[in-house]
């Protein structure tokens, strides 16, 4: 293989690479935008409680 070719794959390498990466960025910066719009999640009391009125979905 010549040095072009290694050249070649490293660049392709590196932009796969950055592309994940962006990707990743772009997936937690959504999930974490609004917290409380998470699904399945109990409502719980201020004492880690659950409340009683919360019916039991599972």
């Amino acid at each position: 293989m010549s040095t072009t070719v290694i050249l070649f794959f490293a660049i392709g390498v590196f932009f796969l690479m950055l592309t994940g990466i962006l990707l990743t960025m772009r997936e937690f910066h959504r999930l974490s935008d609004d917290p409380s719009q998470r699904k399945g999640v109990r409502p719980t009391s201020p004492s880690g409680q659950r409340e009683a009125g919360a019916a039991d979905t599972a």
